[in-house]
């Protein structure tokens, strides 16, 4: 005996089969959003040291003939009234605002607001897929290491910038920022895996 289908049962799986549709187009769309996003994150923290290092370096000059040059390209005079150190000089300001404040400022806003912490909750695939080269690295309850290790990295970075004439200044600086880093990896043991803690 075959089932009676009416008219209204029908429309009814005509509309479940259109929002069907709908629902898997806007997954896809979602989806390649998050890749695309993850993927501009991650680009823009991992060149983060290259970065702040090529734009502190733009700031480092050394006196020669009784002129200053910049260390990286001796051509260049460090005159702010020479067209060519001004402007970059203007980009290595720019980027020294973009990676040492803007980025990080951002991720910790981005990772702290409402809308992340309740997608962390509730839907754990789709975060891990938008935020997850920032936090599948460490435990659940510290996923927001990854801004310490932008402060370490910062620092590694400014501190040879600042004291470049002075190995022993260098030497120290660096070595201090290492024992605080440590102890906070003793301390709060963030990393998922118990080998990198």
């Amino acid at each position: 005996v075959q089932p009676v289908i009416s008219d209204y049962d029908v429309k009814d799986l005509q509309l479940l089969l259109h929002s069907s549709e709908l629902d898997a187009s806007f997954a896809s769309v979602v989806f390649k959003g998050r890749k695309f996003a993850s993927g501009v994150f991650s680009i823009i923290v991992l060149s983060f040291v290259g970065t702040l290092t090529s734009a502190i370096g733009a700031a480092i000059c050394e006196e020669r003939d009784n002129k200053m040059f910049l260390v990286q390209d001796p051509t260049i005079e460090c005159d702010l009234a020479s067209s060519r150190y001004a402007s970059l000089f203007a980009i290595a300001i720019g980027a020294i605002v973009l990676y040492a404040i803007v980025v990080p400022a951002f991720l910790v806003l981005l990772l702290r607001s409402q809308w992340s912490q309740t997608m962390r909750a509730g839907d754990r695939s789709g975060y891990d897929a938008l935020f997850g080269f920032l936090t599948s690295r460490y435990n659940l309850n510290c996923y927001m290491w990854e801004t310490v290790m932008f402060v370490y990295k910062g620092l590694c970075v400014v501190i040879p910038a600042i004291y470049s004439g002075s190995p022993l200044q260098q030497s120290v600086g660096m070595m201090f920022v290492s024992f605080v880093y440590v102890m906070l990896l003793f301390k709060f043991s963030p990393f998922a895996h118990g080998l990198m803690n």
